[in-house]
C-alpha cells in the first residue's frame, strides 16, 4: 500500500491526517533513520501494545524506536499539566510507567525544571513543555504535531479526557513557538485526531491553521488568516453573533475558510433551531472540506465515558441533527436511552444506527445486549452474529467460528461478543456451538488460561453428554465474565479506538471498540 493512499492530503508541503499513526508509514516510506523526532501531542503515543502486529495511535512512536526509525523523542506536554500538582503527578506517573516497559530503563523527573525522561530500548524519551524544551541538534529532525495539543491540558490514561469547549493554546502562538524547529526539520506533519474524538470536528481548523503556516514560511497573511478565524472563533463563543457574522463576510472565500466559517455556523443554525439551514450547511461544509465528515458522535462517547452524560446527550443529538444519516450518533443516542431506562427509544435509536451503511459494529452488539435483557433470544442471537461478523470483515463465525487467532485484529473487546453468542447458542438448544463459542471467549480474555485449560475442556466437549457440555458452558461463563469484571475494574470508564476494518463488500466499518451497555444507572 503506498504511502499516498494512507495520507488524507497535504496543505502546501505538509502532509495532514486524521490518524497519528499514519506518520509511522509516512516516515518508513521515505527511508529515515536515526531521526530525532518533537512530539507536539498531549500523549506520548508509546504504550506498550503486547502481542499486536500493527502500528496504532497509541503506539507508533513505540515502534519507530524499535525498528530504528527514531533514536530520540522529544515530548512536548501541554504546559497547563505542568502548573498543578496533579499534572506534574500525571506527568510523573506516564513516565514511571513507560520505565518499567523496557528493559535497563532509567528515569528521572525535575519538576522544577518541567524535564523528565526515560530510555527505552536505549534511546531516550525527554518529556518537557513547550518553554522547557531542549536544544536538539540532532539529524534528521522530524517536526510531529497533534492538534489536540492545543485543546487537552493533561496526558490522560484513558480514552477519556474533558472535551474542550475552546483552546488553552492558539495556532498562531504554537507556530511562533515552534518556528525554529520547523525551519531546519526534514519532515512536518500534522494529525487532526478527530476520529479518535481528540479533537472536535469543531476545532480540526486548528490543525488547518497550523500546517499553513508552517508550509508558507511562517508569511503573514498565514498568520492572518489565522488570526481572523480566531477571532471568528472566539465571537462565536462568546455569543456576539453580530461580530461573527462580520468577521464571516470579511473573510476570503478560499476552501480553508469555507469549510471552517459552514461548520461553525451550521452548528450555530443547529442551536437557533433552525435545523434545515444547518443541514445545508453543513454539506456545503463536508464538499469543501470532506473531513468535516467525520461525526461529533465521537465527542460524545468521550463524554459518556467520563459520565458527562448531559453534554454527551446534547453531542449525539447535533450529530443526527447535522446528519439524519450519521450511525454513531444514533449508536449513542440509544446507549444513553438504555441508561434512562427508555427502552422503547433505545430499541428505535440503536435499530436506525445499525441500519445506516458504513456505521459502528458495536451498534449490533448493544443491540444485542437489550434484546437478550428482554427475552428476545432469536433478535439478540442475530445481532450477535453481525457484530462478530462485522468484526471478522464478513467471515463466517459459526463453520468454523473464524478469526480469534488473528493476532493483527484480535481483541478482548470481542470477549463479550462470544460471550453472549454462546448464551443465545445456549438458549437455542445449541450446546455445541455454546462451548465453542465460550472457548474463543476464554481465549480472547487469556490465551494462557486457555491453552491450559484446553486439553481438559476439549476432551469433556468431545462428550456426547449435552448435560457436561452445558455445564461446560456455564463454568466457562463464570471464568469469563470474572475475567471481564477484573479488566473493567482497572478502567472501567476507559473509551478505546479501533480503526477502519471493512465488511464482504470491500466497505470500509468504523470501528470504536466502546464498552457494552451496561444495567441503567441509578
Amino acid at each position: 500500500m503506498s504511502i499516498e493512499t494512507l495520507i488524507d492530503r497535504k496543505i502546501g508541503n505538509i502532509p495532514v491526517f486524521d490518524n497519528h499513526d499514519m506518520a509511522y508509514y509516512l516516515w518508513k516510506s521515505r527511508g529515515i533513520k536515526d531521526a530525532t523526532v518533537v512530539h507536539v501531542d498531549a500523549h506520548h503515543d508509546l504504550f506498550d501494545r503486547t502481542g499486536m502486529q500493527i502500528p496504532s495511535i497509541g503506539d507508533f512512536l513505540r515502534w519507530s524506536l524499535r525498528e530504528g526509525i527514531v533514536r530520540e523523542i522529544i515530548w512536548v506536554v501541554p504546559s497547563p499539566a505542568f502548573e498543578t500538582a496533579d499534572g506534574l503527578e500525571n506527568i510523573h506517573a506516564h513516565l514511571k510507567i513507560l520505565s518499567t516497559t523496557s528493559e535497563d530503563s532509567s528515569f528521572d523527573f525535575d519538576r522544577s525544571k518541567h524535564l523528565g525522561q526515560v530510555t527505552l530500548y536505549g534511546r531516550a524519551v525527554t518529556a518537557c513543555s513547550i518553554d522547557s524544551m531542549p536544544m536538539t541538534n540532532g539529524k534528521p529532525l522530524i517536526l510531529d504535531i497533534d492538534t489536540d495539543f492545543m485543546l487537552i491540558k493533561e496526558p490522560p490514561f484513558t480514552a477519556w479526557h474533558p472535551v474542550a469547549d475552546r483552546p488553552w493554546m492558539w495556532p498562531d502562538e504554537l507556530a511562533n513557538k515552534l518556528r525554529e524547529i520547523a525551519q531546519n526539520a526534514e519532515i512536518a506533519s500534522v494529525c487532526y485526531s478527530v476520529s479518535g474524538g481528540y479533537t472536535s470536528p469543531l476545532w480540526k481548523h486548528l490543525g488547518d491553521n497550523l500546517a499553513a503556516i508552517i508550509s508558507s514560511g511562517f508569511s503573514k497573511d498565514s498568520f492572518d488568516l489565522a488570526l481572523q478565524h480566531r477571532s471568528f472563533a472566539e465571537a462565536s463563543l462568546n455569543g456576539d453573533a453580530a461580530l461573527a457574522d462580520s468577521i464571516r463576510l470579511s473573510l476570503p472565500d478560499t476552501p480553508a475558510s469555507s469549510g471552517m466559517l459552514s461548520y461553525w455556523t451550521a452548528l450555530a443554525d443547529l442551536k437557533a433551531g433552525k435545523r434545515d439551514s444547518a443541514r445545508q450547511l453543513f454539506l456545503q461544509a463536508t464538499e469543501s472540506d470532506p473531513c468535516y465528515k467525520v461525526s461529533l458522535a465521537h465527542c460524545g462517547f468521550v463524554q459518556e465515558a467520563g459520565c458527562e452524560y448531559e453534554q454527551a446527550k446534547n453531542t449525539f443529538q447535533q450529530a443526527v441533527d447535522l446528519n439524519e444519516h450519521d450511525p454513531l450518533g444514533w449508536h449513542g443516542l440509544g446507549r444513553l436511552a438504555v441508561s434512562e431506562r427508555n427502552y422503547e427509544a433505545a430499541r428505535k435509536y440503536l435499530s436506525t444506527g445499525a441500519s445506516i451503511p458504513n456505521g459502528h459494529a458495536e451498534v449490533y452488539r448493544d443491540q444485542a445486549i437489550l434484546a437478550e435483557w428482554e427475552g428476545r433470544i432469536e433478535e439478540a442471537h442475530k445481532s450477535y452474529i453481525s457484530y462478530l461478523r462485522l468484526c471478522h470483515g464478513g467471515k463466517s463465525i459459526e463453520q468454523p467460528i473464524a478469526s480469534s487467532t488473528d493476532k493483527a485484529f484480535r481483541t478482548p473487546s470481542w470477549v463479550d461478543g462470544y460471550s453472549g453468542l454462546a448464551r443465545t447458542f445456549t438458549a437455542l438448544g445449541k450446546a455445541q456451538l455454546a462451548a465453542r463459542c465460550q472457548f474463543e471467549a476464554l481465549k480472547l480474555m487469556n490465551p494462557k488460561l486457555y491453552n491450559a485449560a484446553y486439553p481438559l475442556l476439549a476432551k469433556m466437549q468431545g462428550s456426547r453428554r449435552k448435560a457436561t457440555i452445558v455445564e461446560i458452558v456455564s463454568s466457562l461463563g463464570k471464568v469469563v465474565l470474572l475475567g471481564l469484571g477484573m479488566l473493567a475494574s482497572g478502567a472501567r470508564r476507559a473509551v478505546k479506538y479501533g480503526r477502519f476494518l471493512r465488511d464482504e463488500n470491500g466497505q470500509k466499518i468504523q470501528t470504536r471498540i466502546c464498552p457494552p451497555i451496561g444495567r441503567p444507572r441509578p
